[in-house]
């Protein structure tokens, strides 16, 4: 029983699942001077037109865990100090010569974006 129970408390303690349209592995700008960057795309439907906007982004440093499980891939990382478990069924990766989250920031503001993760402040670059 105190196997077990030391087995769960090591375990960590990750936040509920969070759904996402759409995460986005981008490489941008050359590859030996580039930023690799994850993004988390939401469904919306904007005056410009319907498209998986950037909902939220996160600089990938190498703390995200992939898990593909059926059709759907689970992706863990910490997130200032908040361990995030995040399911999409739509996962990608790009090699972009440009920004995708910093070039939509001229459709959408970061703070007109909904959020997946409301609880923690992005700061501007």
């Amino acid at each position: 029983m105190i196997t077990f129970l030391l087995l769960v408390l090591s375990a960590g303690h990750f936040t509920q699942p969070v759904a996402v349209d759409v995460i986005e592995f981008n490489h941008a700008g050359p590859r030996d001077a580039g930023i690799n960057q994850v993004i988390f795309r939401r469904w919306q439907r904007l005056a410009i037109g319907n498209n998986h906007y950037v909902a939220d982004w996160r600089l990938d440093t190498g703390q995200f865990k992939i898990d593909p499980q059926g059709n759907s891939w689970h992706i863990r990382f910490k997130d200032d100090g908040i361990e995030r478990h995040v399911v999409t069924n739509i996962l990608r990766e790009t090699w972009t010569y440009y920004d995708p989250e910093m070039a939509e920031r001229n459709i959408l503001l970061q703070d007109d974006r909904t959020s997946y993760f409301p609880d923690v402040e992005v700061i501007e670059q």
